[in-house]
């Protein structure tokens, strides 16, 4: 026999109790049957919501198109909250609010199944796309067709009919997201705490490390050598004296006065052969 990952039982049995709570409980508006009502549709959305990420995981690595995964997940995550406004605020208690999260529910997971559809198509996974893909294509048509003649059996105030549909869509949604245990089989998810036992760095400690992460990956060339440079006179330069010959690799500016009014430029040159460039400027 065929080893099968646990996590393959988790739609099904979603798809399982969540169907029997809620033939369980005949009419949702009074205690105790609304608080059971209550707590099977809170449960039946956290459970979804779960199933949403799972597959969300399981498709983020080979879907080309990521925009069609994360709306994929965005509109099952919204359509489990329209299910804990169905649940929370009975048709009796709250119209407005129970109406709200039914369309929530049902369009937002009609748009669901569509958008799964065709991503099981593309992606193919173990090369069970066509097997998986065509069954939910057939469920994601009935559950939209049962969602518009919901609403036109409502329009027409024949609502012992419009909860006929409504009962039958729901059952039709709850087979969709039973079909995820088809490719659920060959996967198992695991959830990963790391604990990091390093202190976090200030801000200095982390400019200090950057910097020095900077210097490494500069390249290392070697200095040229120096000469000793005589201390530094304090007296007033010789305008005549020729100038000092400088070793280093690059010319040097010196700026000084000698008369009010008159500035004197100086250039030395590394070449052992330049002569001295002297220019002054009148103010």
């Amino acid at each position: 026999m065929r080893k099968c990952s646990p996590w393959t039982f988790l739609p099904i049995m979603f798809s399982l109790i969540t169907a029997a709570g809620l033939w369980v409980v005949i009419a949702g508006n009074a205690p105790p049957a609304s608080c059971v009502f209550s707590q099977v549709m809170n449960m039946a959305a956290f459970v979804g919501f779960i199933i949403g990420i799972l597959r969300y995981l399981q498709l983020k690595p080979r879907v080309h198109k990521p925009w069609l995964n994360i709306g994929s997940l965005v509109a099952l995550s919204l359509a489990c909250f329209g299910m804990t406004l169905v649940g929370n605020f009975q048709l009796s208690n709250d119209e407005e609010l129970h109406n709200i999260g039914t369309s929530m529910t049902f369009g937002l997971g009609t748009l669901f199944c569509w958008v799964q559809s065709v991503i099981t198509l593309k992606v193919n996974l173990r090369n069970e796309g066509r097997r998986a893909g065509i069954p939910r294509f057939l469920l994601s048509g009935a559950v939209t067709s049962c969602m518009l003649l919901y609403f036109a059996l409502m329009a027409q105030r024949l609502h012992m009919h419009a909860a006929r549909a409504q009962w039958a869509l729901v059952m039709f949604l709850l087979g969709f997201l039973a079909t995820f245990a088809i490719e659920f089989r060959h996967y198992r998810f695991e959830i990963v705490c790391s604990d990091d036992q390093d202190p976090p760095l200030s801000l200095s400690e982390t400019f200090s490390e950057i910097s020095e992460y900077q210097s490494d990956q500069l390249p290392q060339t070697p200095s040229p050598p120096r000469h000793p440079t005589p201390p530094p006179s304090y007296e007033s330069p010789d305008p005549l004296s020729p100038a000092p010959h400088d070793p280093t690799p690059s010319a040097r500016h010196a700026v000084f006065s000698m008369f009010p009014g008159l500035t004197t430029t100086i250039t030395f040159t590394p070449a052992s052969s330049a002569a001295l460039a002297s220019e002054g400027t009148q103010k």
